[in-house]
């Protein structure tokens, strides 16, 4: 059940990504059927009030830059398929983090001839916190500096 939950996954992330007009609803129909066949709690988990802001917030802010300098209906139509793929790639995610672990990427890595991918993803995730810590600090900064409330 693990590799048919990863293969229908990656699957229908590949779907998603096609530039075809009907493959970010159909990526997300694969991404569903995965779930539900799988993990069907994830679902619930999947869709909480923190993804579904992140996914409107990163479509409409694409939604209106392409609508910016391309005109309205190409911003719709933009923001909606960012939307469709984000959804998409929540839930693969969702399901790809309760059914792989770092040994079994390292060992696929391996596969691949890429032993060090390992070494890579490990670093991006550990700068992570870093990251944070310095829009933190770069926050605080500027609130300082402008000194109003935000």
């Amino acid at each position: 059940m693990r590799v048919l939950a990863v293969a229908l996954g990656v699957s229908a992330l590949a779907v998603s990504l096609l530039p075809l007009p009907g493959a970010p609803a159909a990526g997300l129909a694969i991404a569903v059927v995965t779930v539900l066949l799988t993990e069907p709690g994830a679902l619930r988990s999947s869709f909480g009030v923190r993804p579904l802001v992140l996914v409107a917030l990163a479509a409409s802010a694409t939604a209106l830059a392409v609508a910016w300098s391309a005109g309205a209906s190409r911003g719709v139509a933009v923001g909606g398929t960012v939307a469709l793929r984000l959804f998409v790639l929540l839930l693969v995610t969702t399901v790809a983090s309760r059914h792989l672990n770092a040994e079994d990427l390292q060992a696929f890595a391996d596969r691949l001839h890429l032993p060090r991918i390992g070494l890579t993803l490990g670093l991006a995730l550990n700068s992570l916190p870093h990251l944070a810590e310095a829009w933190r600090d770069a926050w605080i900064a500027l609130s300082i500096r402008t000194r109003r409330r935000h």
